[in-house]
């Protein structure tokens, strides 16, 4: 039942004047496994009464491949837990999208459903990828009245290179899964979501079909070039 509580809408969602706030509040670590910390918000308040969460994770694949699947929005039923069903439904470019997730939720509780939009910026210097996160309306929503609408009240992600072959993904979230689920169940649970999401992403990225998008790739070798250049200049 407690992954079916904690379904959450990734990665990159935000709007063109948001910035999220939980980049900015204090946090405590309450675990850590499997190269895995998480933490919970301290002294932070929002009116829903959930408590935001945050992790920060180690993932044994360089940052192309990495950003790759997390930004491969097609893919990802492969590996979200739960997730029924997804439409783009906008894309002004890979840092840019808003999207309709769908989670399936078993009987009696109805389905979950979520339109977010991901605002990113990447950081060509340090490879660095980070986005904002929030949920939005959109006029092209698909829902069908047939499931609970969830909101992504503020959220962020960074993921940013580790050494060679290695990338660090932190995520931070405060997400209402609407409807009928009591606010302290989802505020229990969702200390654990971290490890289920973590044990499919890497499961996913272990896969020998990955396609690593152009986008991705090409920003990595104006990075490693100015790198290189820079170093050059210091002999």
């Amino acid at each position: 039942m407690k992954k079916y509580l904690l379904l959450f809408c990734l990665f990159f969602i935000c709007s063109d004047i948001y910035a999220s706030k939980l980049r900015d509040i204090d946090w405590e670590e309450i675990s850590s496994k499997d190269g895995i910390t998480v933490f919970r918000a301290l002294n932070y308040k929002h009116n829903s009464g959930i408590v935001p969460i945050r992790f920060k994770a180690v993932l044994n694949h360089d940052i192309v491949k990495v950003l790759s699947v997390l930004a491969d929005e097609y893919r990802k039923p492969e590996w979200l837990p739960d997730l029924q069903g997804i439409k783009v439904l906008e894309k002004k470019s890979v840092e840019d999208i808003t999207v309709y997730y769908r989670y399936h939720v078993p009987w009696p509780l109805k389905d979950r459903d979520f339109i977010v939009k991901n605002l990113g910026t990447f950081d060509v210097e340090e490879l660095k990828v980070s986005v904002d996160i929030k949920s939005i309306e959109h006029k092209s929503d698909p829902s069908d009245g047939s499931t609970v609408r969830g909101t992504t009240y503020d959220g962020y992600s960074i993921i940013r290179p580790e050494g060679r072959g290695k990338t660090i993904v932190e995520l931070a979230f405060l997400n209402d899964f609407g409807g009928f689920i009591p606010t302290f169940v989802v505020n229990f649970i969702q200390k654990s979501w971290p490890y289920s999401f973590m044990k499919q992403l890497r499961l996913h990225l272990n896969k020998s079909d990955i396609t690593l998008l152009p986008e991705f790739e090409n920003r990595a070798k104006e990075a490693f070039s100015k790198k290189k250049q820079a170093n050059n200049l210091k002999v």
